[in-house]
């Protein structure tokens, strides 16, 4: 309606292709070049049939273009700088929104495309509208944190004709401002500038081998790829064995490569390897001449050919059934737990889609079911169920668990070690250990102390002297590459200091986000629990920290999994046994930070710094030495990255993927090795 009453009303005219030549370019050439058309307004895939039409009939551009509006579907990175360079006076916007927000209410004007966007910005709220990221309990997102995008403003419609139930769920009162707003079922995230990035559909959200996956994040990535002119991401197959499919359009100009199929394929797949986890990483691909699209000229979905697919974890060829009693209970708990079928005995955790709290609940069943108490490094040690199944043969007991954990042993590059956060454990560090690239071996240090019976260490000295007799055990000699996010990195700087002081090469030290004793803030306690609720349950959980703290220490744990329980985090068959043992650890590992004294270091150390710092800690409380502190520690130096998003991210999306890039350019830079 406002596209045809709104140019209107402004004095315009509007021009209309002919019905049975409304897909057909040369048509609106035509059109253009009789009526002088100074505005265009389309969905993207139409403006670039003009483009693509024009490219190979340049004599018919028209000079009277000035302003083209894009909205309704992704904007191919590539195509405003193509229309820029057919009309250099002309000026490109985004536009977005909701039929129920009278169709727009975002914009964002297209100058430049930067080298490392994955999409073109959603904007900023236009006049009289506003745009809110909230998360589940509506309360809103920090900047680089994924919610639901919300619209308020006097553009809201009523609700929807003579459906209150319809209404009521999707037009919503603020709980704190009492705006009335719109639920888009978006997903979107701010970011530092304040504009908004779009993230796709919360439709587009799909769960695959019990990983949460947004399938516009892949479909962004793929477009920042040269040869990718259009993508659609979609996840087929029935509910226990969906894949990921890419379908993919190639623009031939950019790359050679793209005019081979298999060739281009091998090169989007290498390319997503580098930018994604490897769960997000397709593993099917179709090359199309063209996406189908609606009579509206969206792209249609449910038009897209289904591909024969390639499975992650099953195929005749590597299934491996279960061979006695054994094995096939601890497939039936697998298959339970995961949600995936059907498992072999070979099949990996951490490929089906495992985590700290899937390991967690599958060491209750396991205790539960085979009366043993395994602690839950033993996945790292036995990621399949054949390992795991000899584990549980063995009759002399649970194996000493071992500081160290092979979380990425291959590759012919030298080794990173990364020590734990205060939590104890290393589960937080699979995702930037994926990132980093499957030639990077990674090796975490998890602290003593989960296994019962197994005394903890209590100060950073002595988990650092007891963690390098771990290390040697690998590599005997340097060059070393140490790092650790939060109060790991504390003991990663005490390893290096003790390796150089033994003779020994440091190549790589890297901090991430962490704070010297001196300048850590009194709040800063709190942003460690976080961490501890981080590495159990993969993201945020809302509590409140105070009452948290407050309680004593034999309920702290039964409060925990409580409230994730309410927020549907863990199932009812869940124990605290495990979540108080890691609290117990995270207070000890807390006032070992508390009570160390870091040595002068003569080495370079390189510092990731969050740029929000901490959701824990106020603004007022946090330092504003951008080095932390750390500068009065070395002798050598210190090089400072600025990490947009928050402390509590460093290792979580979306943030740990900024990381994993500059921590690849560091060891690269100490390595001297060419990237």
């Amino acid at each position: 309606v406002y596209d045809i009453f709104g140019l209107l009303a402004a004095g315009g005219t509007l021009v209309m292709p002919a019905p049975e030549a409304a897909k057909d370019p040369a048509h609106w050439v035509e059109l253009m070049t009789t009526h002088h058309v100074t505005l265009w307004n389309t969905v993207p895939a139409l403006m670039q049939m003009l483009v693509e039409y024009l490219s190979e009939h340049p004599d018919q551009v028209t000079e009277d273009l000035r302003l083209a509006l894009l909205s309704g579907d992704w904007i191919p990175l590539n195509l405003p700088t193509q229309i820029q360079s057919l009309w250099p006076q002309g000026q490109v916007v985004s536009l977005g929104g909701a039929t129920e927000a009278s169709i727009w209410s975002v914009y964002y004007a297209i100058t430049t495309i930067e080298p490392d966007w994955k999409s073109v910005p959603y904007g900023k709220p236009l006049v009289n509208q506003s745009l809110h990221v909230l998360n589940h309990h509506l309360e809103p997102c920090p900047n680089w944190v994924p919610g639901q995008l919300y619209i308020g403003g006097i553009a809201l419609a009523q609700g929807y004709w003579r459906d209150e139930q319809k209404t009521n769920a999707s037009f919503i009162l603020h709980p704190q401002t009492g705006e009335r707003l719109y639920k888009t079922g978006d997903l979107a995230r701010y970011l530092p500038d304040g504009n908004i990035e779009f993230l796709g559909r919360e439709d587009f959200q799909v769960k695959i081998s019990g990983y949460r996956i947004e399938l516009g994040e892949i479909e962004a990535t793929l477009l920042g790829h040269a040869t990718v002119k259009e993508t659609v991401v979609a996840a087929v197959g029935e509910l226990q064995s969906k894949q990921l499919v890419a379908y993919v359009v190639f623009d031939s100009e950019s790359s050679d490569s793209a005019t081979e199929d298999d060739m281009g394929i091998d090169e989007l797949r290498h390319y997503l390897q580098q930018q994604l986890p490897e769960y997000m990483v397709p593993p099917s691909y179709m090359v199309l001449d063209a996406l189908p699209l609606t009579a509206n000229g969206k792209v249609d979905r449910k038009r897209l050919p289904t591909p024969e697919l390639i499975s992650n974890h099953y195929s005749p060829d590597n299934y491996i059934p279960p061979r006695n009693r054994q094995e096939l209970q601890l497939v039936k708990l697998w298959e339970e737990i995961l949600e995936v079928q059907p498992i072999g005995v070979g099949s990996h955790f951490f490929d089906l889609g495992g985590h700290s709290l899937l390991a967690v609940r599958l060491m209750n069943r396991i205790e539960q079911d085979f009366g043993r108490s395994l602690p839950l490094a033993t996945l790292f040690q036995a990621p399949t169920i054949e390992q795991l199944a000899v584990i549980l043969q063995q009759e002399q007991g649970v194996p000493t668990l071992s500081p160290l954990v092979p979380i990425q042993p291959q590759g012919n590059q030298p080794p990173i070690f990364c020590v734990h956060p205060a939590g104890g454990t290393v589960f937080c560090y699979l995702e930037l250990s994926q990132l980093l690239g499957a030639d990077q071996p990674f090796y975490g240090l998890q602290s003593l102390g989960q296994q019962e019976g197994q005394a903890p260490l209590t100060t950073v000295e002595e988990m650092a002297m007891v963690y390098l007799t771990a290390i040697r055990e690998v590599q005997p000699q340097g060059p070393y590459l140490l790092m650790g996010w939060s109060f790991g990195g504390m003991v990663a700087l005490q390893i290096a200091h003790d390796l150089l002081s033994q003779g020994e090469q440091v190549a790589f030290l890297g901090l991430l986000d962490t704070y010297t004793p001196a300048h850590m803030p009194d709040e800063q306690a709190l942003s460690e629990d976080v961490e501890v609720v981080l590495e159990l349950f993969g993201g945020p959980l809302s509590l409140d920290w105070e009452v948290l703290r407050e309680l004593p220490s034999e309920q702290q744990a039964a409060f925990i999994l409580e409230q994730a329980r309410q927020a549907n985090l863990v199932p009812p068959d869940l124990g605290a046994d495990q979540i108080e043992r890691l609290l117990q650890l995270m207070k000890l590992n807390h006032k070992a930070m508390r009570s160390y004294s870091p040595p002068d270091y003569p080495g370079v150390i390189t510092l990731l710094r969050a740029e929000s710092g901490s959701v824990a800690v106020s603004s007022a409380e946090v330092t504003t030495d951008p080095t932390l502190g750390w500068q009065a520690v070395t002798s050598s130096g210190i090089e400072v990255h600025t990490i947009p998003g928050y402390h509590e991210y460093m290792v979580h999306q979306p943030t740990v993927a900024i990381v994993a890039e500059t921590l690849k350019a560091g060891i690269e830079g100490a390595l001297n090795i060419d990237a």
